[in-house]
């Protein structure tokens, strides 16, 4: 796919949950609450058979590898804005699931989303006001909203409760024997 063709697909918009290496189930979530999983913005191309050629955008704030390859532990928690292309979130051991919530509007390219999204002020470090990768996706969709990137007919607080309910519907063994099954679409959000 050459990069033309990348810049002008009709990429599916996805929430994306990954696992943090705790059982995903109920009892886990009334401890954890969204903080059970890690939360990611894709944005996922069609026809599948490009889905690793996906975009990832999320903050971070665990250790990190350098453009060198060195790896840094980030032991003062500092979170940082992060890309990853090309992704294939199914090569992913901690990919969960992730729910389509609309396609990317005509005149709307991948750099456009990461541009808005770069804007968002990132968790702080240490978590004094309780910020994190879920607080900083909740931002991320209030604002994909107000630009009319993705429609206003669910809150923001709506399409993660849909994405956390389908999260524990799909427990890990299930999700692990249907790749397919892990990609969802918001029927209210996605036209």
């Amino acid at each position: 796919m050459s990069d033309e063709q990348l810049s002008t697909r009709n990429d599916q918009l996805c929430i994306e949950i990954f696992q943090r290496g705790i059982a995903i189930n109920n009892y886990n979530f009334l401890h954890f609450g969204p903080k059970l999983f890690h939360w990611a913005i894709l944005l996922r191309p069609k026809p599948d058979v490009h889905l690793d050629k996906s975009l990832a955008i999320d903050v971070d704030n665990g250790p990190w590898t350098t453009s060198d390859g060195t790896r840094e532990p980030n032991e003062t928690k500092i979170w940082n804005f992060r890309t990853r292309r090309p992704v294939d979130p199914l090569k992913s051991k901690s990919f969960h699931a992730a729910v389509a919530i609309g396609k990317l509007p005509p005149g709307t390219g991948e750099d456009d989303v990461v541009e808005i999204l770069r804007h968002i002020p990132l968790p702080r470090p240490g978590n004094f006001d309780d910020s994190n990768c879920h607080t900083w996706l909740m931002l991320a969709i209030e604002k994909l909203q107000a630009e009319k990137v993705v429609s206003k007919a669910c809150s923001a607080g709506e399409i993660i409760e849909m994405v956390t309910r389908e999260g524990l519907r799909l427990q890990s063994d299930e999700a692990e024997r249907n790749a397919q099954q892990r990609f969802l679409i918001h029927p209210k959000l996605y036209s």
